[in-house]
């Protein structure tokens, strides 16, 4: 057998938080507390298998007596992701306070995953077995939760807090072979490419104004999935038993939650619950000879699911 394989594993854990509290007093007095938590994940790794030509060859073919495997793999994971924010301010006499608190998480992933057989000669690469060229990825975020707590207490007494949440997956997952050599297999030629994402992210505000004046809360969550993935043969000549060309996508955002409450003389509440998938999944060939002695498929396939809830008083 002949493998050229091209693994990455990546992992995060993150947690953070932020507090303040102010208390005055006096004939007059005013109290002002404000915090701010972020926490910030990126991966952008690449993971390329590749057989790039075959004219260094001194005969007229590359020929494994099995199989030839070209594998590229990416597994990334956002295992849990927790942000907390909280501001308490208090003046206990004739007096003002305000409070200002926020939270907010960003994660991103954008991987590069490519595994492909790029031949331009007129030289053959051949196996007795099965040819197998595959690019596959797995990502994972999951119990990503944004908490944040802002309450004022005063004669006059203003509130303000927010929570935000955003997770982007935007991969590029290509399979291919290319080129004008010829691929010969006495078994099969497949030709894979694959992607498999779940989103989780919820966020609960509470802004409290106790006294005249005003408490304004915002809780935003965004899931959203963007990825391409494509298999292909472009402008080779392809012989084998059966020729199977596959992309897949499963996309699921298992939780988009957003939870706010605000509560004072003059309220005002913002929430946003965003789920969106715009994955693209392509299975072609171009310009290619395509040669079996069993089936010939060309498929691509994506399972999607996504549920987004916004609640708040």
């Amino acid at each position: 057998d002949a493998r050229v394989t091209s693994v990455s594993d990546e992992t995060i854990k993150a947690d953070a938080f932020a507090g303040s509290v102010a208390i005055s007093a006096g004939i007059v007095s005013a109290s002002v507390a404000g915090s701010g938590v972020e926490i910030t994940n990126r991966m952008a790794t690449q993971s390329n298998a590749y057989i790039n030509e075959t004219e260094g060859l001194t005969g007229d073919a590359a020929i494994a007596m099995g199989d030839v495997l070209v594998k590229a793999t990416s597994d990334s994971e956002v295992e849990f992701a927790d942000a907390v924010g909280a501001a308490v301010g208090a003046s206990v006499s004739i007096g003002a306070t305000v409070t200002l608190s926020a939270a907010i998480i960003d994660n991103e992933i954008g991987n590069d995953v490519q595994a492909y057989i790029h031949n331009s000669s007129d030289k053959m690469l051949g196996a007795g077995g099965d040819i197998t060229v595959e690019a596959d990825t797995i990502v994972n975020i999951l119990d990503v939760d944004a908490t944040n707590a802002s309450i004022a207490v005063g004669l006059l007494a203003a509130a303000g807090g927010g929570v935000g949440i955003e997770n982007i997956v935007d991969n590029t997952v290509d399979a291919r072979i290319t080129g004008a050599g010829d691929i010969v297999a006495i078994g099969d030629v497949e030709v894979l490419a694959s992607e498999t994402v779940t989103l989780e992210a919820a966020t609960a505000n509470v802004t409290v104004g106790v006294g005249l004046g005003a408490a304004v809360g915002a809780a935003e969550v965004q899931n959203k999935i963007n990825s391409n993935i494509e298999a292909h043969i472009d402008n080779a000549s392809v012989y084998a038993h059966n020729i199977n060309i596959e992309a897949n996508s499963t996309a699921s955002i298992e939780e988009t939650t957003a939870i706010g409450v605000s509560a004072s003389a003059g309220a005002l509440l913002v929430n946003l619950a965003d789920a969106s998938i715009k994955t693209t999944t392509e299975s072609t060939t171009s310009n290619a000879t395509l040669i079996a002695s069993g089936d010939i498929q060309i498929l691509a396939n994506a399972d999607n699911t996504a549920r987004a809830d916004a609640k708040g008083g």
